[in-house]
């Protein structure tokens, strides 16, 4: 239905979580309504998804209240201090969750039973939170570094053109080099 689409909320699919440690854009969003339609399906940030069907093992954190397809599992965490840990756990099962979902054709299809039912071992928690007391500070300035790095791409991509055209002029602004970035035939 048209009036779930196009909306604030991301609804996650395997693509869009491929090269992103953090899920920040999707192809496709939902509205308030299409989020509210399958509330059993909300998934709140901080939380971890792997794709299970076609690209098995692919791993990715969303930001945001959000949904997913049908191809993903996602772990909804009890303490946000394993984070980090189970991120880095479920990115390093890729090959087991491959395993566990090769079917007789070339693609993973591991279903939520299978899934759940991967053992780990878990370490202590106070392991768990010196890992978390370590590792955070790194996981935060990687989401702010991607957030930067999209706004700057979407930046680029609405002046670059109207500054190729001649549309936006620099003429007028006073620009300063630092020094060893003037061009040496001004």
């Amino acid at each position: 239905m048209a009036k779930y689409y196009n909306g604030d909320y991301l609804f996650i699919k395997t693509p869009d979580m491929h090269a992103n440690m953090f899920v920040f854009e999707t192809e496709e969003t939902l509205t308030e309504e299409g989020l509210k339609s399958q509330q059993s399906q909300k998934i709140p940030k901080n939380s971890i998804c792997v794709s299970c069907v076609g690209t098995g093992g692919v791993v990715s954190i969303t930001t945001g209240t959000c949904q997913t397809n049908q191809q993903i599992n996602t772990v909804v965490l009890r303490e946000e201090s394993d984070l980090e840990w189970i991120f880095f756990t479920l990115r390093n099962l890729k090959e087991t969750i491959k395993l566990f979902g090769a079917t007789c054709t070339t693609m993973t299809d591991l279903s939520k039973g299978k899934f759940s039912s991967i053992k780990i071992l878990l370490p202590y928690s106070q392991l768990r939170e010196a890992y978390h007391d370590t590792v955070n500070p790194i996981f935060d300035q990687t989401r702010t570094l991607v957030l930067s790095n999209s706004i700057l791409e979407k930046t680029r991509n609405l002046f670059l053109p109207r500054l190729l055209s001649g549309k936006l002029s620099v003429e007028n602004l006073d620009i300063r080099f630092t020094p060893g970035m003037e061009d040496a035939d001004a």
